[in-house]
């Protein structure tokens, strides 16, 4: 049986790659390309050189050339893809539809095959918003048809395919928000995990370097304001014109007058 090199599942459609690293599921292709816009192989990290191409054949000896040689493909710009078998569109549709897990309605983001054939001007956003507008349908029909909800923090953090989005009861919401994801000590931001709210931190939000270097502590604060309170009650501020507005502050008062000595004297 064919595995995926990324998922470990067994592989029902297959995509082979110009540089025949081909044992790549569709499921976990799609998800590179459309959360990751990742267009490089996963083992020899090159650049594909043309569209890689979805089939159901799963023979080990096949490579990209001879199936672009026997077949007739069609293009899914789209998706970076090639294929010959229309039951490639029909498990691709599969994919890019929301499933709601107590009743099982679809929520798709393409009505019929058709529409992922057809050329958009714009393709990632003309892909984004049919994501978007189908996210909103199946996020509705949770809270009002089931009194549920979906994981937006999950949903809005481009690292799933619809088919992956999880319907959740209140209380498993809640258990998953508070195991799965990172609030913010500063603000009601909260991120998917621990590296975005790292880089929410570091963008939005001050730290005194003061408290790391002695005790190895760290404090958050909302602004420069909290900060520069923190600093009056805690360590010693330059009131100095010149170092005022830039939070200048010492550990020690000693260090305070030793800098007063030298750069205002």
């Amino acid at each position: 049986m064919l595995r995926c090199m990324i998922c470990d599942n067994a592989i029902r459609y297959r995509v082979l790659t110009p540089c025949d690293h081909s044992d790549l599921c569709l499921q976990c292709y799609l998800r590179a390309v459309i959360c990751y816009n990742n267009h490089s192989c996963v083992v020899c990290t090159k650049e594909y050189s043309s569209y890689p191409i979805a089939t159901t054949n799963l023979s080990p000896g096949i490579t990209y050339k001879s199936a672009e040689s026997k077949s007739k493909l069609l293009q899914l710009n789209e998706f970076h893809l090639l294929y010959s078998d229309a039951a490639v569109l029909n498990e691709i549709m599969n994919y890019m539809s929301f499933r709601c897990s107590f009743c099982k309605t679809k929520f798709s983001v393409f009505t019929n095959p058709n529409q992922l054939t057809t050329t958009a001007t714009n393709l990632p956003q003309n892909l984004n918003n049919r994501i978007n507008n189908a996210q909103n349908e199946f996020s509705n029909h949770l809270k009002n048809i089931h009194h549920q909800c979906a994981c937006f923090i999950c949903l809005n953090s481009h690292r799933f395919l619809p088919c992956e989005a999880i319907s959740y009861s209140q209380r498993d919401f809640k258990l998953h928000k508070s195991e799965m994801h990172k609030k913010c000590p500063c603000c009601p931001f909260v991120g998917f995990d621990a590296h975005e709210l790292e880089i929410h931190m570091n963008d939005i939000h001050v730290r005194c370097d003061i408290c790391l270097q002695l005790y190895n502590k760290v404090l958050w604060f909302k602004n420069e304001t909290e900060l520069l309170d923190h600093y009056k009650k805690d360590h010693y501020i330059c009131y100095h014109p010149q170092c005022i507005d830039s939070l200048i502050a010492f550990p020690t008062q000693l260090e305070l007058l030793q800098h007063l000595t030298r750069v205002h004297h």
